[in-house]
């Protein structure tokens, strides 16, 4: 196993480079450091002897170390903390990326010559700059200490420089330079001159000798086997005017012996400036429109033929893209010994961030299946900058302080992310949804990710729903195209502009949560997350006469009546049971002792029940299900919505936001304040907060939202053999269903959560307190449901052999027509057999008719004859 990697952030030092004293063990870029020593250990071993003729120095071995990748990746940090670790000789010689590098161990560095691109113009280059860093350092320890220089040596290296110089500004003016090679008056002398600019190269490299003899102590000359001059050049790539003009100088006169050059860049932008320059110089090649489909492609060749020249791919080192980065953990700190925050839990920086965000939001985002998130950002600068801000924030102990952390994090999201990360539509549509009313936000988010799904082609189509909602601009709509995105759509620009919108009702539904609006929260969900795709969950019974345990119908008085008796023998009281036989309730007396009761049994019943209709478009297809909003339980002519829909998402979502019962049921109709609701719903948040926080945290995080649902597809199974009845399997798969709740929230949220989710904690006005076990309860109405249909369906078989009796009692008349019956029938249906029931009957009445007078004697001679 890999060496588990720390990313250390210095508050106040966030936002400059990161250069490090000391290369250890755990640095995330250790793995690349190690890749520039061997590189380096390389280029040492492989210097050039001097006794070789100059034809064979024409092509010297490459010197180059390239840290290469994206902006903010970190390239020049890097580059700097390497350099560093090189010329420091304790440094070199402790470190472990040292380890098998015993040429470079021999090798003494000079002080590094860092070049900036921004100082290259039309008058100076990089040739300049590097001349001018070698005289000004050889000045300064001259001036420091002359006297330990022999003058010799002095006058050596100095006339170097005079001819560097010369060879440099013949150069630089092709003029000054024709009239120093060429006599037109036709004398040979000086033909010595011609192919002076051609002597750089010999010339720099004979003056980085005398410059590294002459800079190097006498301990470091007798110490070292050899001497390398280092040159970091940063960011080459970002003088676009200049690049292709500082690569040519780079590749013509600095890949010599005795020189290493570190740089950082992006290969890619490096390879378009040299691609631009072709472009110019081929020119008129790219005016014959005939050819120009050709031409542009070798130049494309030409510019990376190019580049792979001057930085060969085997002295590229590549840095990691910060989200992809395994086996890490974040440490932010004040200094080096005062911990702001410090990752103790998670392997991977991208869990360490997110965990990070948690901890000071109180939101949950999740790792995909690839290990990451696109809420991290995907280079190392930025992502500094999103601990920085989280760093900063309070660690929050209220509702009001992750509220207040919420808030900065929306910005961030806001001002920073969204402009990053938004790719497919205008950026500023998108910032302008994170405050609009809740359905004007799922209106437009639909129409986002409706309008996305149809212009890509990189997905599998699904089948059209069959349900129906009532509305179309509801959240369980929004949170289905979620689903889609994730099953069906597999281009990443596609999954991430979905989980861009994922963010933002994560955000909306934190800040509802944080500012405890719960019923605000509950209009917000609006009764339904899953809805059909709940019933993949809660499996169904086995056997020969399955069911449907994850909803199913219930008349209303049926379902309080249930609810009453609970309540009713639980707390030791005799709960009024309404009359099954009307279909209407009446108000409650103001002086009614068992009001409190009364609102126990109302608040269960909307807890557990939604309005759904069949509906039937024609007889040939099967009803569809719509699944109401709108409607309350409770009609204003005091009528009862009938039948109700049980289910227990109904439930676990009911309980995020208790104060919407009161809307929900129209109990005001009853003669129940909202301040006496309001009591009772208050004992039963206070006396289940752990449980009612938990499902409030799941529902407040789209991530959680998602993969509870996968979470509880792939536990569903329970043990439901034995000498269980069918009421025992039900609640067994309950239980089980409640259970794989409280694993998923100590596996997601919080290790240490103890709480039976499935016992509700009721308590009235005077302290006395029960504990309803939702796990039986949902079995009682599941069983009762079942008996009460079965019922039913009895109902209505003796209703029709009662109406089929009542329609062959009638009355014939004598001269009446004889009613046709066939001898055998060919279709059997029970209506084509009614009718030649009803015929034989009418036959028989009317020859009953006509013979009553005759004796039954008479009628068997007739019939024997």
């Amino acid at each position: 196993m890999k060496n588990e990697k720390i990313l250390t952030i210095i508050k106040g030092q966030e936002f400059k480079l990161s250069l490090k004293d000391k290369i250890e063990i755990n640095d995330i870029f250790y793995d690349q450091y190690l890749e520039a020593a061997a590189m380096l250990e390389n280029i040492v071993a492989n210097e050039e002897r001097d006794k070789q003729p100059d034809w064979k120095k024409a092509e010297t071995e490459n010197n180059i170390i390239a840290f290469c990748g994206e902006r903010g990746e970190g390239k020049s940090s890097a580059m700097f903390t390497f350099i560093n670790a090189v010329v420091n000789e304790k440094e070199q010689k402790e470190s472990t990326i040292f380890a098998q590098c015993e040429n470079v161990k021999n090798t003494v560095f000079s002080e590094p010559i860092v070049i900036d691109p921004s100082a290259f113009d039309n008058v100076h280059n990089v040739l300049d700059i590097i001349i001018a860093s070698l005289y000004r350092k050889f000045s300064d320890k001259y001036d420091v200490s002359p006297e330990r220089f022999a003058n010799y040596r002095r006058e050596e290296l100095l006339n170097e420089f005079q001819k560097v110089y010369k060879d440099i500004s013949l150069l630089n003016d092709p003029v000054k330079m024709l009239e120093e090679e060429y006599d037109y008056e036709g004398s040979i002398e000086k033909i010595s001159k011609m192919g002076e600019s051609l002597r750089l190269r010999r010339d720099l490299s004979n003056l980085v000798k005398l410059y590294l003899d002459y800079m190097m102590t006498e301990d470091s000359r007798n110490q070292y086997t050899s001497k390398k001059l280092l040159i970091a050049i940063d960011d080459l790539d970002m003088c676009n005017a200049n690049a292709y003009k500082m690569a040519e100088q780079i590749r013509k006169y600095l890949i010599i012996p005795d020189i290493v050059i570190v740089m950082a860049l992006k290969v890619e932008q490096l390879q378009l400036c040299v691609q631009e320059e072709n472009f110019k110089n081929y020119s008129n090649v790219l005016k014959n429109q005939g050819k120009i489909a050709g031409a542009v492609i070798d130049v494309e060749d030409m510019a990376e033929r190019y580049i792979a020249k001057l930085i060969p791919k085997s002295r590229r080192i590549y840095l990691p893209n910060v989200r992809y980065i395994e086996n890490a953990k974040i440490v932010y700190q004040k200094n080096e010994e005062e911990i702001i925050y410090a990752d103790k839990i998670t392997n991977s920086l991208n869990a360490s961030l997110l965990d990070l965000i948690y901890m000071k939001t109180g939101m949950r985002f999740l790792l995909n299946d690839e290990k990451m998130n696109w809420l991290q950002p995907d280079n190392l600068r930025d992502t500094v900058n999103l601990i920085s801000l989280l760093g900063d924030m309070k660690v929050p102990e209220n509702d009001s302080e992750y509220l207040d952390n919420i808030e900065k994090f929306t910005e961030y999201f806001e001002k920073e992310w969204i402009p990053q990360n938004c790719e497919l539509v205008n950026y500023k549509e998108v910032q302008n949804l994170i405050r609009v009313p809740y359905l004007q936000l799922n209106s437009e988010v639909w129409y986002f990710l409706n309008e996305n799904y149809k212009k890509s082609d990189k997905k599998y189509v699904l089948p059209p729903a069959s349900f129906q909602m009532e509305r179309t601009n509801c959240f369980f709509w929004i949170l289905n195209w979620f689903t889609t995105y994730k099953n069906s759509m597999f281009d990443k620009k596609d999954n991430k502009f979905a989980y861009m919108f994922e963010i933002l009702y994560t955000l909306r539904l934190n800040n509802l949560q944080r500012s405890r609006c719960y019923e605000e929260l509950g209009e917000f969900i609006g009764g339904y997350i899953w809805g059909p795709s709940f019933d993949d969950i809660i499996p169904n019974a086995a056997g020969d006469n399955p069911m449907v345990r994850s909803r199913f119908f219930f008349s209303t008085m049926s379902v309080y009546n249930l609810f009453s008796e609970k309540v009713g023998n639980a707390f030791n009281i005799t709960n009024e049971l309404l009359d099954p036989n009307k279909d209407y309730i009446s108000k409650l007396s103001e002086n009614d002792k068992e009001k409190e009761y009364k609102i126990f049994n109302w608040v269960m019943l909307g807890l557990f029940s939604n309005i759904c209709k069949e509906i039937t478009d024609n007889i040939e297809n099967p009803p569809m299900v719509r699944y109401i909003y709108n409607s309350n339980i409770i009609f204003s002519n005091y009528r009862l919505n009938n039948p109700l829909q049980i289910c227990l998402e109904n439930y676990i979502i009911g309980i995020c936001s208790l104060e919407s019962l009161y809307k929900k049921l129209n109990i005001e109709i009853l003669g129940i304040s909202k301040e006496d609701f309001q009591k009772v719903i208050r004992r039963i948040e206070n006396d289940n907060s752990n449980k009612i926080h938990a499902f409030r945290t799941i529902f407040s995080n789209i991530d959680l939202i998602m993969r509870f649902h996968e979470y509880c597809w792939k536990n569903r199974q329970s043990k439901e053999s034995g000498n269980k009845d069918e009421r025992g399997k039900t609640r067994a798969v309950v239980d089980r269903f409640f259970r794989n709740i409280e694993r998923f929230y100590r596996e997601y949220i919080d290790k240490n959560f103890e709480e039976k989710l499935n016992n509700l904690i009721l308590r009235d006005s005077d302290g006395e307190e029960a504990v309803i076990n939702i796990s039986e309860l949902y079995a009682d109405l599941l069983q009762r449901s079942i008996e009460e249909s079965v019922s039913f369906e009895e109902k209505q078989k003796q209703d029709k052999v009662k109406e089929m009796m009542d329609s062959l009692d009638f009355d014939v008349q004598p001269d009446e027509p004889l009613q046709s019956v066939s001898t055998y029938l060919k279709n059997k249906s029970a209506e084509n057999v009614l009718k030649n029931v009803k015929n034989i009957i009418h036959n028989m009445k009317r020859y009953q008719v006509r013979h009553k007078d005759e004796k039954v004697e008479d009628q068997l001679v007739i019939v024997n004859t």
